[in-house]
């Protein structure tokens, strides 16, 4: 998949107009050519992917199935990120993919999906943003949906990705005070009192709201305090999910090293980086120290 181009400029013109934010799609397909260089996957008869999105990840994976059954919320839902069926579906009819089909149900209920229907589950970035006392139903459901000697694909961000949200945190409030002491002593100087710049920065620090001061950086989702966050993140975690639900581990490793800021600048980094990514990203101890954490699973016997 490197250096490829899937899409013709036509399509790509059209695909921009829905794009979530700047290079998604390029940070989306790097991330499914190392995924899928860690798993070297054959076609199979059936993929069901959790949290679909707006399916980009089930154009790019879709060609290693007969059939590829996306799932996710019927309509947007802020507190999981979820942007609901309606861009999945535009982007479907914008590609052309003739063997994805979109179902909408929530990860903890899969009762759409037959039992022992499906050869490999898979969902990436999904399970943080479900309650921790409701992802063992969601592995449940996983496991009754799979075929005998099935696989599950979980990507999930690692503690190292959290563990950025500390130093952000503690970061921005001296650099906050740096910029205010230079604005201060640039607003000092009267030749440039007329300046663009000083007309912008006095609109920005207008404001007279109080600012929150909170010691520990703000959790995400459902998370009591930010620290509970971070330790619901180590892998440790993520692999006691699955085995405790009648999962065997078979592989694990990181699809992402780079830091978690997705822009178009951290871009090139991301894409400079994996071929270092898929010679290391599935050895000790390279592959816990990502920012992502990936595991691939078999439905166990019970």
């Amino acid at each position: 998949m490197k250096n490829s181009k899937p899409f013709s400029e036509e399509i790509a013109d059209s695909l921009r107009e829905i794009e979530p934010w700047p290079c998604f799609y390029r940070f989306r397909q790097t991330e499914v050519e190392i995924l899928l260089h860690h798993l070297n996957l054959p076609r199979v008869n059936t993929i069901l992917e959790i949290g679909c999105g707006i399916a980009f990840n089930a154009v790019l994976l879709s060609a290693y199935a007969w059939r590829y059954i996306a799932t996710d919320l019927p309509e947007p839902d802020p507190q999981t990120h979820t942007r609901g069926m309606f861009l999945a579906q535009r982007l479907l009819d914008i590609v052309g993919a003739k063997n994805i089909e979109l179902v909408d149900c929530s990860a903890t209920d899969l009762s759409k999906i037959e039992s022992e229907s499906v050869d490999v589950v898979y969902s990436s970035y999904v399970l943080e943003h479900i309650p921790p006392s409701y992802r063992d139903r969601v592995m449940q459901e996983i496991h009754r949906v799979l075929v005998e000697g099935g696989i599950v694909i979980t990507v999930v961000p690692n503690f190292v990705e959290r563990a950025w949200n500390y130093l952000r945190h503690y970061v921005k409030p001296p650099l906050r005070g740096i910029y205010r002491v230079c604005k201060y002593f640039y607003l000092k100087i009267g030749k440039y009192q007329t300046h663009p710049f000083v007309s912008f920065i006095r609109i920005k620090s207008s404001s007279s709201e109080p600012r929150k001061i909170n010691i520990f950086p703000p959790p995400h989702g459902f998370y009591e305090s930010s620290l509970q966050e971070l330790l619901f993140h180590f892998p440790g975690r993520w692999d006691k999910l699955h085995c405790r639900n009648k999962f065997k581990l078979l592989r694990k490793f990181t699809i992402s090293w780079t830091i978690p800021w997705m822009s178009r600048h951290t871009i090139y980094l991301y894409e400079a980086t994996r071929g270092l990514n898929k010679k290391l990203g599935g050895r000790f101890p390279f592959k816990y120290l990502g920012i992502s954490y990936c595991i691939v699973a078999q439905k166990a016997k019970i």
